[in-house]
């Protein structure tokens, strides 16, 4: 079974100090959508190495050291995160939230990530021979000539979620008439958890 994650930005400022929704919304028809609007995710696409960093979710190497242990919710949430958290009730897990600040200097260290999966003949011999990383793996199969292997390679999962981020803040932080600069990095967070 898959595992997916929601993530929800969060932001405060210094004139209005509590937790304020940072997503984009956008006006749709869809019955599905609150009050006529559907929220874009700063990211939706399923990424075990993301996931991994995150939160140590899909981690089958047992070996990758997460940006932060899973915090739960935070006790300051957004109406608006804590209804859609709510919603989700026994079926989201791993809750956490992160700043940008800590997902920066996580990403600072130059981690690693470790992988470990069953690689087919051709795949064994790239690795083993041409140290060649592979793309693809599995974690279960029947078929002959498939062994476990394992490898590391520099983590840039977060990279893209840091940018996305940092451009969100930008544009929060010049909409509430005050300049964004590393000091707002506290002040702008995700809040998500999985579903399997």
């Amino acid at each position: 079974m898959g595992c997916d994650i929601h993530i929800y930005v969060e932001y405060k400022t210094r004139i209005k100090d509590s937790w304020n929704i940072g997503d984009y919304f956008i006006k749709t028809e869809n019955f599905d959508s609150k009050n006529g609007f559907e929220r874009i995710e700063i990211h939706g696409n399923r990424d075990y190495s993301l996931f991994t960093t995150l939160a140590g979710v899909r981690d089958y190497s047992g070996r990758v050291v997460p940006v932060a242990e899973p915090k739960g919710l935070p006790s300051d949430l957004s109406a608006f995160v804590k209804s859609e958290a709510i919603s989700y009730d026994s079926d989201g897990h791993t809750h956490s939230w992160l700043t940008l600040k800590e997902l920066k200097q996580y990403q600072s260290t130059e981690p690693t990530i470790s992988y470990s999966g069953l690689l087919s003949k051709d795949q064994q011999r790239s690795l083993d021979k041409y140290g060649i990383l592979p793309n693809s793996w599995c974690q279960g199969t029947n078929q002959e000539g498939y062994e476990r292997r394992e490898w590391s390679e520099n983590n840039e999962s977060l990279i893209p979620l840091i940018e996305k981020l940092e451009q969100r803040a930008k544009e929060l932080f010049s909409s509430s008439c005050e300049r964004y600069d590393s000091s707002c990095e506290s002040n702008i967070r995700i809040v998500f958890w999985f579903d399997n």
